[in-house]
Parts: C-alpha cells; sequence; structure tokens
C-alpha cells in the first residue's frame, strides 16, 4: 500500500513537472517568435567577438580568397568577455570557418545590383561574387589553424584586413568539403591543396557512426502518398523525392542524445 501510494505521488510530481516544462516551452516559443519578427522589421543586432590582427593595413595587396597566400599569417584577438573556455577545443582541428564585417565598405549608400569582378570582362550580380559590396556587409573565409592559446588563435592564409571585425567562428568540419574537379586543381588554387591538410578531432568524426536501415509499412507510404497529392509537404518534387528525403534523414538517426542517438540497434526503423 505504500509503495503505491508513493508510485502514485511520483506520477503526480512528474505530471507537474511536465505541465510546467510545456508551460515554459511555449512561453519560450511565442518569446523566440516575437523577437524574430521585430528581428525581420528592424534588423539582427550582433556583437563581435573579437578582431583580425593581419599583416595587411588595407585591401590593396590583400590576397582576394583565403588560402591562396599560405604565408599570410594572422590573429583572432577576442574580446574580454570571450574566454579560452569557448573556443579551447579547436586546437584539435586544422581549419577554421570566420564570419566577419567588411567594415571598410565605403559605397554602402551607393549599393549597385551588378558588379564587375576584376577578373571577368562583364558585370554579374553581386550575390553571385564574394565581392565586399554586397546588401549585407558579411564576409566568410576559412583559415588554417596554427594555434589556439589563451586569448587568441593565430592563423595562416589570411585575406582580412587589420582590424576587421570577427561575428563567429566555426570549426571546418568534412561535411563542409565538396570533391572538386582535376582541372581547378592548378594555377593560384594549387597552394590551397597542397599545403592544407583537414584534420579534425575523434569526437566529430561520424564514420563509425552506423548508417541506420530504413523500411516503410505499406500504411506510411499509403498516407505519405496521400499528403503530397493534398499539398501537405513542402519543397517536395513528387513522390520518390519526398521517399529519398525521409530515408536519408531518418538513415543518420535523428533521436537526442538521452534517446540512444548513435547506439546501435538490430532492429531497422519503421
Amino acid at each position: 500500500r505504500n509503495i503505491k501510494r508513493l508510485q502514485s505521488e511520483l506520477d503526480k510530481q512528474k505530471e507537474l513537472r511536465d505541465t510546467e516544462r510545456k508551460g515554459r516551452i511555449s512561453t519560450q516559443i511565442k518569446h523566440r517568435k516575437e523577437k524574430l519578427n521585430f528581428s525581420i522589421e528592424n534588423g539582427f543586432n550582433y556583437q563581435s567577438i573579437g578582431v583580425i590582427e593581419s599583416v595587411f593595413p588595407d585591401r590593396r595587396g590583400t590576397p582576394r580568397q583565403p588560402l591562396l597566400v599560405t604565408e599570410a599569417i594572422g590573429y583572432i584577438k577576442f574580446d574580454k568577455r570571450i574566454q579560452y573556455d569557448y573556443y579551447k577545443e579547436l586546437e584539435g582541428f586544422s581549419h577554421i570557418w570566420i564570419l566577419f564585417v567588411f567594415h571598410e565598405n565605403t559605397n554602402e549608400d551607393n549599393l549597385k545590383a551588378k558588379i564587375k569582378p576584376p577578373r571577368l570582362g562583364e558585370k554579374v550580380g553581386c550575390l553571385s561574387t564574394r565581392s565586399p559590396h554586397r546588401p549585407n556587409n558579411i564576409g566568410l573565409s576559412v583559415c588554417k589553424i596554427v594555434s589556439v592559446v589563451d586569448g587568441f588563435i593565430e592563423i595562416s592564409g589570411v585575406d582580412m584586413v587589420n582590424g576587421t571585425p570577427v561575428i563567429d567562428i566555426k570549426p571546418y568540419v568534412p561535411s563542409d568539403s565538396i570533391p572538386l574537379d582535376e582541372n581547378l586543381m592548378n594555377g593560384s588554387y594549387i597552394n590551397c591543396f597542397q599545403n592544407n591538410k583537414l584534420i579534425i578531432p575523434s569526437w566529430v568524426n561520424e564514420l563509425d557512426t552506423a548508417i541506420r536501415p530504413v523500411s516503410f509499412t505499406s500504411q506510411a507510404l499509403e498516407n505519405l502518398n496521400k499528403l503530397i497529392l493534398d499539398g501537405f509537404v513542402r519543397q517536395i518534387k513528387g513522390y520518390d523525392h519526398a521517399l529519398q528525403l525521409i530515408t536519408q534523414v531518418l538513415q543518420q538517426d535523428i533521436r537526442g542524445v538521452h534517446q540512444g542517438r548513435g547506439k546501435v540497434n538490430n532492429h531497422d526503423i519503421r
């Protein structure tokens, strides 16, 4: 009898916690939507996490792309609020993405849709290029990590001028890479390939993660076809496309860590 009473009390406490959690999540979702709508109308506000210390004082002579000049050394000098704990594990990676601001643009009030790239004789849309002159003056470069210490990261292959504000950094991982045509493995890009070997820590490597088998019941296939015909599935080009998409997603294991993500079992997904 005591055990039943305790179990009943535990069930009530669990139900109460679940109700409180759902209410908290609902409030957070509402707040997030309000914040998003405000930002869409008024612009997103980000504070830089640091600046680039570079050998290039201004744009003259600065490489047009990252990693072209492998001897161009620089530093990401972090703001005091960005402590070493934020990024010290980057020492296990060989390369890093840097999201930064083109802070020396002078034509922000006279932005043109078409620009003429240096190596092209005709104008093209600015968003079809890596030009700094764009609707949002944000740049993206990948650089090689030389060292990671408290306060800064030393990098090479820099294509940013001194004092460039840094918005964010992210490790470069294998899924960022696209196989290149052999015709591109020459000319000015040769240094990019000869002097850069991708390295990542073991905890990022997913080569040992099992691709889970996926099968569909006849009822599931029938329901999927109905959803497509009724127009409830977005960004789908047809039944076969939907089937391939769902299969690829489920093969990668969509479970959370607490649900057993990454653990191999003998059952396929149905």
